[in-house]
């Protein structure tokens, strides 16, 4: 009776590392890390804000289709200088750490060039600090945290079996819970790494 059992406990776990083998080979993972220029509005602000931006993505595609799942995780710094309706000038600078799910699309089966699209969306937390010190106001330094969405598009650029380039434009959206909300874009080049 115990060899039946030990037999039947051994052709599973057998059966189980063939499974987890085949689904492990039918689908393609990579890491991606870029970094590049953003630009954006906030609410109740007349002048842009601009910045750079950092980010790295993690993302699978299951059997190796045109359809995959990432999980990214970023740094985006912003600032501005202005006058906000009044005459004495102000400086906003904000920090942003961005967490989002990433589906993404890619067009056509080229193994050099891979047109694609994405959606984001996740959440940020942030942080603020409005020096406004030429006028009564003072300075003011806070946190905050929202949901965090977006689209983007880009080309993928395959250099060979393990190393991608890529390049990207995203338009995302943040909320906050109490601060002003805002959307900012992103262009970004990026170099990925394909396992």
């Amino acid at each position: 009776m115990k060899t039946i059992k030990l037999k039947n406990k051994l052709l599973l776990t057998g059966l189980l590392l063939c499974l987890v083998i085949n689904i492990s080979a039918a689908q393609e993972s990579s890491i991606t890390l870029s970094g590049g220029y953003s630009f954006g509005n906030i609410e109740s602000v007349d002048d842009g804000i601009t910045g750079w931006r950092i980010n790295a993505l993690y993302e699978y595609s299951p059997y190796e289709g045109n359809f995959s799942h990432g999980l990214s995780l970023g740094y985006i710094g912003t600032q501005v200088t202005t006058t906000d309706g009044s005459s004495n000038p102000s400086e906003l600078k904000s920090n942003h750490w961005p967490f989002y799910y990433v589906p993404k699309y890619s067009f056509g089966n080229s193994e050099t060039f891979r047109p694609f699209v994405k959606a984001a969306a996740g959440m940020h937390l942030s942080s603020y600090d409005f020096d406004a010190s030429l006028s009564t106001t003072g300075e003011l330094q806070t946190g905050d945290a929202g949901f965090y969405g977006g689209l983007g598009a880009g080309l993928a650029i395959v250099i060979n079996n393990s190393v991608i380039i890529n390049l990207e434009y995203e338009w995302a959206y943040l909320s906050n819970s109490w601060y002003r909300d805002g959307f900012l874009s992103s262009a970004m080049l990026g170099v990925g790494m394909k396992f």
